[in-house]
């Protein structure tokens, strides 16, 4: 009988996000504890943890001990005593486990802590001193993961997601359970090598027309000859930490040469293609005026630079204050985070209107600052739906306690807990059926393309003011290795 132990701890930090990432935050969002809670937890998830402990179950001569699950939205620097807290309760399990054979992990690749630059990589080097060399210890990792040399001097191999949306990151949790099985029955050995580029991307979906051809080519590379596996890391520049940026990682069985090899060939194809690797963004004006000139409906609205997603408030007002400029009719916003907000709400009560200063709190100087308006309460709801689509499918969603507001012919879901809403769920559990709706706004960059494809008749890329630009120049980047691209012209 082979043990395996395994764990998620994913947070993907936006170093310009005030506060930090606290255990509370967490808790919102997913805090499992032991193998009961975690397989009542994942038992409806389609994600890559959630194929990690599929792929073991009822699976003949291997015990798959799930021992914690902490997630926590992008944000803020993780608090110290969280991330301190996940180790000890790892290397407690080890402690007491008779034989580990295997640790098999799902991270996230830019995790920052308040002590740390490199949190994942801070992690695995504790759990490799503890199980020693011979333990093979596999992870599945977020597209955006800035993979540091500590990360690769103490895992045997990382299986990223290759999609933006992240539809593939079940894919990306059974590659690296699959790697794990064959590497405890003695079919392989992963050596992983890694080319790490002087270059930062900004939010790439992988269908981009410059980048989904090195894309395929990774993808083709996978399995040839002794080959295991090929990705592309875009890196997080928002992380902002000196070894962040794009990473070309390759997986071989026992030849590294190979595997060193595969890396930097790949690694150069990507660095020649940086000058397209870029994206054009309109501004709220120009984004309400396209959609309201569409011949059909709906039209969506991606409020890109103010995704929680990607660690910013959302509560940005810029774009919701030029539609109530431009008299919009039949229009739904999602999610402004407000907790006041939706307090004043509540006091009010359903049916009734409500004077508010809406948004624009947490950083005024950059998001707009407050809509001081009236607004009539339409509903209120505890915030938790189930996603439908094939993005994280099964997951519940808790925005916290929500009000949907009516400020003239707007909708606006105003949310408790500042969450990053991509499937359309978000609009049907305060009573809203999206189709009927001339305009859907959506505070997300890329991943809401998923599940609004399904109703749009065109999704149009906002950019205003807000913690999360989607250009690293924007972004007054410190820790950086320079020189590095864009920043420098290389």
């Amino acid at each position: 009988m082979k043990t395996i132990l395994t764990a998620a701890f994913v947070q993907e930090t936006n170093r310009y996000c005030p506060g930090v990432s606290s255990r509370q935050n967490f808790i919102d969002y997913t805090a499992y504890n032991g193998k009961e809670e975690i397989l009542r937890g994942y038992k409806d998830r389609r994600s890559d943890f959630g194929a990690m402990i599929r792929y073991f179950s009822g699976r003949e001569n291997y015990d798959l001990i799930p021992i914690i699950a902490w997630i926590a939205a992008p944000g803020p620097v993780v608090e110290q005593s969280v991330w301190q807290m996940v180790c000890d309760t790892l290397l407690e399990a080890i402690k007491n486990t008779p034989k580990v054979d295997g640790i098999l992990l799902s991270l996230h690749g830019a995790m920052v802590t308040e002590n740390s630059e490199d949190g994942e990589g801070d992690l695995l080097e504790v759990l490799r001193r503890q199980v020693g060399d011979t333990v093979p210890i596999i992870t599945s990792l977020d597209l955006h993961a800035n993979i540091t040399r500590k990360m690769l001097a103490n895992a045997d191999a990382f299986f990223p997601c290759e999609y933006y949306p992240h539809t593939d990151d079940y894919d990306a949790g059974l590659r690296a359970a699959d790697c794990m099985r064959r590497t405890l029955e003695g079919q392989i050995t992963p050596v992983m090598r890694c080319c790490k580029l002087d270059m930062v991307l900004p939010y790439m979906p992988h269908a981009h027309p410059a980048f989904a051809p090195l894309l395929a080519e990774a993808q083709s590379l996978r399995g040839k000859g002794n080959l295991i596996d090929v990705s592309i890391c875009h890196g997080f520049f928002p992380a902002d930490i000196y070894e962040q940026g794009v990473a070309v990682l390759a997986v071989a069985d026992k030849d590294a040469d190979l595997a060193q090899k595969t890396a930097d060939v790949l690694g150069e194809k990507v660095f020649a293609a940086r000058r397209d690797l870029r994206r054009t963004f309109l501004t709220p004006k120009e984004g309400v005026r396209q959609a309201l000139q569409s011949e059909s409906f709906p039209v969506v609205l991606a409020d890109v630079a103010d995704n929680p997603g990607a660690g910013a408030s959302s509560d940005g007002t810029e774009l919701l204050r030029k539609m109530i400029e431009m008299d919009v009719q039949d229009a739904v916003v999602a999610t402004i985070f407000d907790p006041e907000t939706v307090a004043k709400a509540e006091e009010a009560g359903v049916g009734n209107e409500v004077e508010i200063d809406l948004g624009g709190k947490v950083v005024p100087q950059i998001t707009g600052g407050p809509i001081r308006c009236k607004a009539y309460v339409k509903m209120l709801t505890d915030g938790k739906y189930r996603n439908r689509d094939i993005m994280n499918t099964g997951r519940i969603v808790n925005t916290g306690k929500t009000a949907l507001l009516k400020i003239g012919g707007i909708y606006v879901i105003v949310a408790s807990v500042r969450v990053q809403c991509y499937d359309l769920e978000v609009y049907r559990s305060v009573g809203i059926r999206p189709e009927d709706m001339k305009i859907l706004v959506v505070k997300s960059t890329i991943h809401y393309r998923t599940s609004f494809g399904n109703v749009a008749s065109a999704m149009l890329d906002v950019e205003a003011p807000a913690l999360a630009p989607q250009c690293p120049e924007a972004m007054p980047l410190a820790h950086s290795r320079r020189p590095i691209y864009p920043l420098d012209d290389i």
